[in-house]
């Protein structure tokens, strides 16, 4: 599941997706197992690769990276009756070396009890269909809350890239937008 999330997403994630690094880490908190399959770092991004059993939803979620904390933590998930996988992603703090540790925590997930498929299949819902992704945070009409924390522990290569601190500003549309730090890495330019 996790193959075709990434698969069919940016060229971007695609490439993380093909260099990430296998992980197979499972913590399991309250009857709920969730893994963290694969994970890739470069100068710009993190992504992480979970899944989790059954039809659930990811909230936002924290990653340390050598004790300092990512910015971000979007989750783009992908559920489905026989498990869902979930696209986490952080910034990469600045100056990160070549390897570093890493603490992801999610502090609690969302779980859609089955349903009778008939009545679902009768008048389909993007609420429970097994093809719509979604990202965010809040709670989820109809979902049961499973609080965690679930934490993960893992080293990973950073991929590289290359920063600028720059002072670059320009009006568009009567705003003006000013430029602080540019990035560019194997799977993203931020």
């Amino acid at each position: 599941l996790l193959d075709k999330m990434f698969r069919t997403d940016t060229p971007g994630d695609r490439l993380a997706w093909e260099r990430s690094t296998p992980l197979g880490l499972s913590d399991t908190v309250n009857g709920v197992t969730l893994g963290v399959d694969r994970a890739y770092m470069d100068g710009s991004r993190i992504v992480v690769g979970v899944t989790s059993d059954g039809y659930t939803y990811a909230g936002r979620a924290t990653l340390l990276v050598d004790g300092r904390r990512a910015p971000g933590g979007t989750n783009s998930t992908h559920p489905t009756w026989a498990g869902s996988a979930h696209q986490m992603g952080f910034q990469t703090p600045s100056g990160i070396g070549d390897r570093a540790s890493l603490e992801l925590v999610i502090p609690r997930i969302w779980r859609q009890e089955p349903v009778d498929r008939r009545a679902v299949e009768a008048e389909p819902s993007p609420a429970f269909s097994p093809n719509v992704p979604w990202s965010g945070e809040s709670s989820f009409p109809g979902k049961t809350p499973i609080e965690g924390p679930w934490r993960f522990h893992f080293e990973l290569e950073n991929h590289g890239g290359t920063g600028w601190r720059v002072e670059l500003s320009a009006p568009t549309s009567g705003v003006t937008v000013t430029l602080h730090r540019l990035v560019v890495s194997p799977a993203l330019i931020r």
